[in-house]
């Protein structure tokens, strides 16, 4: 309907217009069918611009989980690290003191042999 007034408004502005009033009613129909086209194409871009919302809500939604689930893993990593320095500080200290033992026993040894 709307491409048969476009066609219409187009043949009418071809022919000459002697008459006011007809020139009026023409640009009158123009008026009108440019509103319609342009409410057409504004609804067009609203759509658009709903989906393209739609999509950067979606976006922000998985950065947030991402985020989320980043720091839960970092936190998990601090805590490995610091129970295996933990564990490695237990270690350094059985395996010193077993030194230190045999060391002293080594010079009991020596001190008692000599």
């Amino acid at each position: 309907m709307l491409l048969q007034k476009i066609k219409l408004l187009q043949s009418i502005g071809h022919a000459r217009h002697g008459n006011m009033t007809e020139t009026i009613n023409v640009t009158d129909a123009r008026l009108t069918t440019h509103e319609q086209v342009c409410t057409e194409r504004y609804k067009a871009v609203e759509q658009k611009f709903k989906a393209v919302n739609h999509r950067f809500d979606k976006i922000e939604r998985d950065l947030k989980d991402m985020r989320e689930t980043q720091d839960k893993h970092f936190t998990e990593l601090k805590e490995l690290m610091f129970r295996s320095r933990s564990d490695k500080f237990k270690i350094m200290v059985t395996t010193a003191g077993s030194i230190i033992v045999a060391l002293i026993g080594l010079i009991g040894y020596l001190a008692i042999g000599l």
